[in-house]
């Protein structure tokens, strides 16, 4: 049976458009993929709906097998107060390394608020990268109308308003100390490190770990900094007894100095 003109066209249109469509999918499928795949690292909001004034996390976290750590970088926004920032450092724990970072973020009036050009500086054995993130949305929802009444409310009780009004100056201002004790501690300890390297170019990171090992103390930024530096060729066993001491809760400083004398003292 033959087929009429009309006919055949509208079958090879179809086709056509079918293998566009194909087409299409395949370009997009890894661009998908590499937007939710950044090295382990996710990006969220929590709670993820909020009121203006209310106060919502911005979570960046790390979960991945393999060593690495970021520094993130996020851009200001005109609908976001930035309440405070929290920072916890590198973790090794069930045989993964987690690394957390929170933004705590006050929304200033209702409606969407996206955060779409936030990147961190990922660091790991192959070197520094610069990765950006998925958008992360936060939900601001307007205040109920019996919010807005204009019934006038009681009065609490003036003990608790002075209690209430008094201990989050106190929490604050614990806060504040504590912050600023950990960052002069990290920057004398940063410091002290650098001052050593600039007075002796000679110096070498693996024999100052062994005396330090051996003499009872675990030099963690020191035992890091060897796991990342380049020009060190450690061996996976090596590299292992290093996390374990740094990250993981097993310290064996004998097994350690044994290993770094082995490998890289010659």
């Amino acid at each position: 049976m033959l087929r009429s003109p009309s006919a055949c066209n509208g079958q090879e249109k179809t086709a056509l458009t079918f293998s566009f469509a194909i087409g299409v999918f395949l370009c997009l499928a890894p661009v998908s993929a590499t937007a939710t795949d950044h090295s382990g690292i996710s990006i969220r909001f929590y709670p993820s709906a909020v009121q203006p004034g209310d106060v919502s996390e911005l979570i960046v976290q790390m979960d991945r097998q393999t060593f690495g750590e970021f520094e993130l970088h996020v851009p200001s926004h005109p609908q976001l107060h930035l309440v405070s920032m929290q920072r916890a450092p590198v973790s090794f724990e069930d045989g993964r390394y987690r690394q957390r970072q929170i933004l705590i973020l006050q929304p200033l009036s209702s409606g969407k608020v996206t955060i779409n050009e936030a990147q961190v500086e990922f660091t790991d054995s192959n070197g520094p990268q610069s990765i950006l993130l998925p958008a992360a949305t936060l939900d601001v929802l307007p205040f109920n109308s019996a919010d807005l009444s204009d019934v006038p409310q009681s009065l609490p009780a003036a003990g608790h308003d002075v209690v209430s009004t008094t201990m989050p100056i106190v929490y604050g201002a614990v806060l504040l100390v504590c912050i600023l004790i950990i960052a002069v501690v990290i920057a004398y300890r940063m410091r002290m490190q650098t001052s050593i390297t600039d007075a002796n170019p000679n110096w070498e990171p693996t024999l100052d770990a062994i005396e330090r090992l051996q003499s009872g103390e675990i030099p963690i930024r020191l035992l890091e900094r060897i796991l990342v530096q380049d020009g060190y060729d450690l061996s996976p066993e090596l590299r292992r007894e290093i996390e374990h001491t740094v990250y993981g809760k097993r310290r064996e400083p004998a097994a350690l100095v044994a290993l770094l004398r082995k490998e890289t003292v010659h």
